[in-house]
């Protein structure tokens, strides 16, 4: 999603978010394009040091440095990931080769060092780099702001490790440890309405954040935990917008922790709408480049096929129906789907027989339901009061319904 133009780029990296309301935030990248060239010609051993540039006269290094030369772009390129990874905010690079050839693979190599750890990545709040180049040699140095330091990274690390030893995660099975994750991270964050707070550390210190700090959070929960994990980078209708995939026993699936935090109801309110779902689901209403894992399937697609499979006497299949009513899956079944006006006056009529006082269904005419229940409670001719809650359940415009009743 970056372009890096010329020889000097900079770029500042700020992701913002869109959560069931109108938050709106944009990237702002700011981009300025020089060249300097020296027209020297220096056969000398090019060398490299921590935050230093080394200008050797001589052919010979000193113990411990690194020649670089652009003939080995896969150590130029760890070399930028293991100082950006150390949170160095000024790079000094000397690398042996054509300038020409530098310049030109200079800015895809340092985008291979950024992708090297999403973590590091989505930490920087902006960089730059300046290129000086000769007919046998390149100097650059890059220059980087953090919006997290490495200590503060050090301190989410032993943060998160701390709640997962709590949450004992090694005593679950590898989907309750990514749901046990979820639900802590949804229940403990707020999105930043602010839109200012952009990392994990704010998370943890603060409770607030937008999507970006809420991927870091995950991506840090999910890989101390042991799961392979990335942070997607795209966009929602209202601008740009971070979130996750994590990989469980070999299947990617997409997991959107800021949109599973819906705004406006108790802060310990969480939705399952974009949990552990996939890249088809997604694209409802997220949009991505095609340069991540393809999420093929979901959980719910997943249980769904282990339940058509397992013996309903045995304890899998009751296991698999107890997660599928923990995430609200079962609301799609026949049995809770009321699909139009003499339905849902015939579950009503009976709920009010019985004297109950909730009913929780899926309504897949979600455009009338106020009009239908309304007209169902008042053919009843009873003394009763009732109220309507209700949320969306997909994009074809069905609701999760409840519906609580008050018999007077």
């Amino acid at each position: 999603m970056r372009k890096l133009f010329g020889v000097v780029v900079i770029i500042a990296i700020a992701i913002g978010c869109y959560q069931w309301l109108e938050q709106n935030a944009d990237i702002d990248w700011k981009q300025q394009v020089t060249t300097t060239i020296q027209a020297t010609v220096d056969e000398t051993a090019l060398l490299i040091k921590d935050g230093l540039k080394v200008d050797s006269s001589s052919s010979s290094s000193n113990e411990g440095e690194e020649k670089l030369s652009s003939n080995d772009s896969e150590r130029v390129v760890e070399y930028i990931a293991d100082e950006l990874a150390k949170g160095r905010t000024e790079i000094a690079i000397t690398i042996r080769g054509n300038g020409d050839d530098i310049q030109k693979q200079f800015a895809n190599w340092l985008q291979q060092a950024m992708d090297v750890d999403d973590y590091v990545k989505y930490t920087m709040e902006s960089y730059s780099y300046t290129m000086s180049s000769g007919l046998l040699r390149s100097e650059v140095t890059i220059k980087v702001v953090y919006r997290e330091s490495r200590e503060m990274s050090a301190e989410v690390t032993s943060y998160v490790n701390q709640v997962i030893d709590v949450l004992e995660l090694d005593q679950h099975s590898k989907f309750e440890q990514v749901k046990l994750i979820h639900d802590w991270i949804v229940t403990h964050v707020q999105y930043d309405q602010s839109l200012t707070k952009y990392t994990a550390y704010e998370a943890i210190t603060e409770g607030t954040t937008v999507c970006q700090g809420y991927a870091l959070l995950g991506y840090r929960f999910f890989s101390e935990a042991g799961f392979e994990v990335r942070i997607v980078e795209g966009s929602v209708n209202t601008g740009e917008h971070a979130w996750n995939l994590v990989k469980i026993d070999g299947q990617w699936y997409q997991i959107d922790l800021t949109w599973d935090d819906p705004i406006g109801q108790a802060e310990d309110a969480v939705s399952y709408k974009y949990y552990l779902i996939s890249d088809t689901q997604l694209a409802q209403d997220h949009v991505w480049e095609d340069n991540y894992p393809i999420a093929t399937m979901s959980y719910q697609q997943l249980l769904n096929e282990q339940l058509a499979t397992a013996d309903p006497s045995s304890e899998a299949y009751t296991a698999i129906q107890q997660s599928r009513e923990e995430l609200g899956y079962h609301m799609e079944d026949s049995s809770n789907t009321i699909e139009n006006y003499e339905q849902l006056k015939t579950m009503v009529k009976s709920a009010v027989g019985k004297g109950e006082t909730e009913l929780q269904f899926r309504y897949t005419d979600g455009d009338q339901l106020v009009d239908d229940t309304n007209k169902a409670f008042k053919s009843l001719n009873k003394s009763l009061s009732y109220r309507i809650s209700y949320q969306e359940w997909s994009k074809a415009g069905d609701l999760l319904v409840t519906i609580t009743i008050e018999y007077k």
